[in-house]
């Protein structure tokens, strides 16, 4: 409400919702729902894992755009090529005279994607992916013989995270993406946090460590140092960050909608006292507890520098805030940070 109130055309109310959002201080973005409806007249939905159409959609989307972007580059444009294939073929994208999902999908795309999509109903790519010893991987890959640049360092990454997923639908969407992750870290950034939310849900304790000092070997990479390097590992230092944020951002999201279905099943629970429901219940709840356990392990001191440090200011101001409040912190001990 008070954000739909600072785009009032009266200046006075705006001037007074600014005034409350003041009051109630930095807002972690990941709690709030935006809607697009001014933009593009529909609210926003969230992309909570694989099985979800709009998760088919975006990805088929984003490739298509890898697809027509390396059409001077053989190797990238077929790579891109193969995920396509692979991404129709395992949900059934296609025209069809049924009203089945994969049709529903296959009819959300412009003509114009269509065109292009087509082709690769028939195709016959293959993967000749060499295999990776990824035991014998130096962790953390961050600022390693693999991590010096961010292309590399995210298309390692993702490639090593994507080993420890366990469901089965997710490995397959993902394993058939990874070998456009190489040519293109676009395509790696829009699934790095769905490939991490994946992981969270079935790794073990020795995995989500991994996981923990990659992000904090990001978040605490010394920008001292990087200034005297040269500005590409100052860039690796920038993006590695910001994609570590919109991977933290959207298990806060993910978390946020998982508890809602819970909310939901537990008072749908009241009525029905169905076993099936109940197992269902308990693993999506050992799920929530599993990525909010995560996400508490991040300490929000080193959230705070990271963000600063990125010249992300608002988050930085939001990270303090939760670690002045969480830890009971005396903020005048903190002076130097403001």
């Amino acid at each position: 409400v008070l954000l739909i109130g600072c785009q009032d055309a009266n200046s006075q109310a705006r001037l007074l919702c600014g005034e409350c959002l003041g009051q109630l201080g930095a807002i972690d973005p990941g709690r709030l729902d935006f809607s697009t409806s001014e933009t593009q007249g529909k609210h926003f939905t969230f992309v909570a894992g694989v099985e979800d159409p709009n998760f088919a959609y975006g990805l088929l989307t984003e490739l298509t755009r890898a697809f027509l972007a390396y059409a001077d580059n053989v190797r990238a444009q077929d790579s891109a090529a193969y995920a396509i294939q692979e991404l129709l073929s395992i949900y059934d994208c296609r025209e069809t005279n049924t009203d089945c999902p994969g049709s529903r999908l296959w009819r959300r795309f412009p003509e114009q994607v269509q065109e292009i999509l087509e082709p690769h109903l028939n195709t016959r790519y293959k993967s000749y992916q060499k295999a990776v010893n990824w035991s014998k991987m130096k962790q953390p890959i961050y600022l390693s013989k693999l991590g010096d640049n961010f292309a590399e360092w995210s298309a390692t990454w993702a490639g090593y995270l994507i080993t420890k997923v366990r469901h089965d639908l997710a490995r397959k969407v993902f394993d058939c993406c990874s070998i456009m992750m190489k040519n293109d870290y676009k395509v790696t950034i829009y699934l790095l946090p769905h490939i991490l939310v994946y992981v969270l849900l079935g790794c073990s304790q020795e995995d989500q460590q991994e996981v923990y000092m990659e992000i904090m070997a990001v978040l605490k990479h010394d920008d001292q140092s990087t200034r005297r390097l040269e500005d590409s590992a100052s860039d690796l230092s920038q993006l590695s960050t910001q994609t570590v944020f919109s991977m933290l951002d959207h298990l806060t999201q993910w978390a946020r909608h998982k508890f809602q279905i819970l909310i939901a099943e537990k008072s749908a629970g009241k009525s029905s006292k169905d076993r099936g429901d109940l197992k269902t219940s308990s693993e999506d709840y050992e799920e929530y507890q599993n990525v909010t356990r995560f996400l508490d392990l991040i300490p929000q001191d080193a959230l705070a520098v990271a963000s600063f440090r990125s010249k992300a200011y608002t988050r930085a101001v939001m990270h303090f805030e939760s670690f002045i409040t969480e830890k009971k912190q005396n903020i005048q001990e903190h002076l130097g940070f403001l």
